[in-house]
């Protein structure tokens, strides 16, 4: 049964949030009807705004938890406050969606487990400029994986790596823009990114631009007590070798490092 305060806190500039909510229905049952996934959107037992637990049904659209690689979570825009959603054990997911407008409020993922993220666009975080910290990750010691080849990994708003937690990025594909870019606050500490690409051979350099990665970093990016940034290139039959990058802002291209070793 819905409170009172809660109650009230659901007329809150009504037009903004009716807008915003026919707006999110209208854009991903498109997006879904296309892909064939399903969207399940965050309405916090009817709050959207109420902090609360992944694992319980009633959070959600449709009252369905997302936890199959058919289905899309969203977690929308906060209109008040800080809401913080805890995935509470390990997911296997399509994508995960989380758009902040308001920067005032603050929307939160904490992870409890290992999260994987299967989609062809795995990860779109979208933060206001003027504070990045009003869309938050905290990956709490815990994994985030991305296992589909197709895309480039934007990080945005503050994304916290605190000791033990790990971030494993596959972009092992031969086509040209399989990048990470960091636009937001990215804090590493005792942590490890791993960048995984491939090449499908050592012998081939004809195609230089077609097999570049890149990492940008437009934001801020810390690492600290031994954090890492580790790229492991390998080729389509054989893992040629790994990389160690320890660097907390620039951009490189890691073919520049792969064309040397291989001409050894």
């Amino acid at each position: 049964m819905k409170t009172m305060q809660n109650m009230k806190k659901q007329l809150v500039n009504p037009i903004v949030s009716l807008k915003f909510v026919l707006s999110v229905v209208i854009a991903f049952c498109s997006v879904s009807a296309l892909f064939g996934y399903t969207v399940r959107i965050w309405d916090g037992n009817g709050y959207s705004d109420a902090s609360g637990l992944w694992s319980v049904a009633a959070n959600w659209s449709d009252d369905d938890v997302p936890d199959d690689n058919s289905e899309y979570a969203v977690l929308p825009n906060v209109l008040s406050g800080c809401r913080t959603v805890t995935a509470d054990g390990d997911y296997f997911i399509n994508q995960l969606s989380m758009n902040q407008e308001r920067s005032s409020s603050t929307n939160k993922l904490v992870l409890g487990g290992v999260l994987n993220l299967f989609g062809t666009s795995p990860l779109n975080l979208v933060s206001p400029a003027n504070n990045l910290s009003s869309l938050q990750i905290d990956f709490n010691g815990n994994t985030l994986v991305t296992s589909n080849r197709n895309y480039a990994i934007e990080l945005d708003g503050t994304v916290v790596m605190g000791a033990g937690s790990k971030a494993d990025f596959v972009l092992d594909n031969n086509q040209a823009g399989l990048d990470i870019v960091n636009k937001g606050n990215l804090i590493q500490d005792s942590s490890t990114i791993f960048y995984r690409w491939a090449v499908p051979s050592a012998n081939n350099v004809s195609a230089q631009s077609q097999f570049t990665r890149n990492y940008d970093n437009t934001g801020n990016w810390e690492l600290t007590n031994g954090a890492a940034f580790l790229s492991v290139v390998k080729m389509i039959y054989s893992i040629l070798f790994t990389i160690l990058i320890n660097m907390s802002n620039g951009r490189m291209s890691v073919w520049k490092l792969w064309k040397n070793a291989s001409s050894r």
